[in-house]
């Protein structure tokens, strides 16, 4: 049977880690896997909405009556805003659901979206995948489970990106993520294209090594 190759994208937000994702699913034949769609998915079945109203670009600090607090069909969650001092009925918009939802969610379940992700890489192997791409690595809980799952961890820089936050899913600390290859995106997209190929294939080498290469391998 083929060793799968999960690969495992980090690096600052807009560095290019969904570009890179969209050029390798479907056409080099990975499956693409996110925490954030996770988090959506999750959102929206405790809104009991389209999970497609949470990941419209255009929507995502609009104010939305349909996502005020007091629509979430949890009452834990509205407890635990309350108890925060917040209040349920005004609208809120897309972003504040995603990113409180997931505090919520990883402050009583802090591996409550590794859980997910694991979940649905096992599910994709099971039915015939050997190729994944995971294109929002940003923490060490997230990267040890996928490290355990054989995972190749890949950093995406861009030269010229300022320094922005990085918006995690979990509690875990900000520690750095130790990478297998790193992909420098400060060219075109033909260039990018030719540099994901190049590490791909790096990282297959990796996978059908015989011996254990160190975790501080790098490009």
């Amino acid at each position: 049977m083929k060793q799968p190759l999960i690969v495992a994208l980090t690096g600052k937000p807009a560095s290019g880690k969904k570009t890179i994702a969209s050029m390798l699913a479907p056409g080099q034949g990975f499956a693409a896997v996110s925490f954030a769609d996770a988090v959506r998915r999750d959102a929206a079945q405790a809104w009991r909405l389209d999970v497609r109203l949470l990941s419209d670009l255009g929507l995502q600090h609009v104010p939305l009556n349909s996502l005020a607090a007091g629509m979430c069909s949890d009452p834990a969650f509205m407890l635990w805003l309350t108890d925060g001092g917040e209040q349920l009925p005004p609208p809120r918009s897309p972003a504040w659901v995603i990113q409180r939802w997931s505090e919520f969610r990883c402050r009583f379940i802090p591996d409550f979206y590794c859980r997910q992700i694991e979940r649905q890489i096992g599910r994709l192997l099971g039915c015939g995948w050997s190729r994944i791409v995971v294109y929002d690595l940003t923490t060490t809980a997230q990267e040890n489970m996928l490290r355990r799952l054989g995972a190749k961890v890949v950093r995406v820089h861009r030269i010229d990106l300022a320094s922005t936050p990085t918006q995690q899913t979990d509690p875990s600390p900000a520690l750095p993520i130790r990478s297998h290859a790193d992909i420098e995106n400060s060219g075109s997209l033909e260039g990018l294209a030719s540099a994901v190929i190049d590490c791909i294939d790096f990282l297959e080498v990796l996978v059908l090594a015989p011996h254990p290469i160190t975790e501080e391998v790098t490009r």
